[in-house]
C-alpha cells in the first residue's frame, strides 16, 4: 500500500514539475523578467556614472542619494561599464 502511495506522489511530483517548466517557457515567451526589481533606471544609473566621473561625492553619498546600498551601486556601476553597448545593464 505505501509502495503505491509513494509511485503516486512521485508521479504528482513529475506532472507538477512539467507544468512549471511550461509555465516558465510560456512566461518567458511573453517577456516576463523573473527575480527581484531593478533598483536604478538606466537613466540613474547614467547619472550615478556622472556623478562618480565628477569626483565631487564618495560612492557612500552617490548610493545614499539614490537611497540604496553602496555595494548595489557598485555593482549596478561595474554592469553598466561592462555593458554600455547592451540594453540590458542590470543585475
Amino acid at each position: 500500500m505505501i509502495g503505491v502511495l509513494s509511485i503516486i506522489a512521485e508521479f504528482e511530483t513529475d506532472l507538477r514539475a512539467e507544468r512549471q517548466a511550461e509555465g516558465i517557457k510560456s512566461a518567458l515567451e511573453r517577456g516576463v523578467r523573473f527575480g527581484a526589481k531593478w533598483k536604478m533606471t538606466k537613466k540613474q544609473v547614467e547619472e550615478a556614472v556622472s556623478l562618480q566621473q565628477i569626483g565631487e561625492m564618495t560612492n557612500q553619498q552617490i548610493a545614499d542619494s539614490f537611497g540604496i546600498g553602496r555595494s548595489t551601486l557598485l555593482r549596478y556601476l561595474s554592469n553598466y561599464k561592462k555593458s554600455l553597448s547592451s540594453s540590458d545593464i542590470y543585475c
